[in-house]
């Protein structure tokens, strides 16, 4: 979120708010419509909310104290460099 825009953070910071107070059959709902529909704002929508989450839960951060498998480990995946010229 660092390097993120101050507008875009305060407008995905509202967004939460505003999601955080919706009841969750409502939520559902918006998100059924949001994967179904081929209207371009709400397919916008659908694919910023899967973009916040797949980032957040592959990028394999966690807690200081957390002590249990990441999903790299998990997953087996594995970043192999390799230097130029080789």
């Amino acid at each position: 979120m660092g390097n993120l825009d101050p507008s875009d953070l305060s407008d995905l910071k509202l967004f939460f708010k505003i999601m955080s107070v919706m009841p969750s059959f409502i939520i559902k709902m918006i998100l059924k419509l949001m994967k179904s529909l081929p209207i371009g704002l709400l397919r916008l929508g659908n694919l910023g909310i899967r973009g916040i989450v797949f980032t957040l839960y592959y990028s394999s951060k966690t807690i200081p104290d957390y002590k249990d498998k990441r999903i790299h480990e998990i997953i087996g995946y594995n970043v192999n460099k390799v230097p130029k010229g080789s």
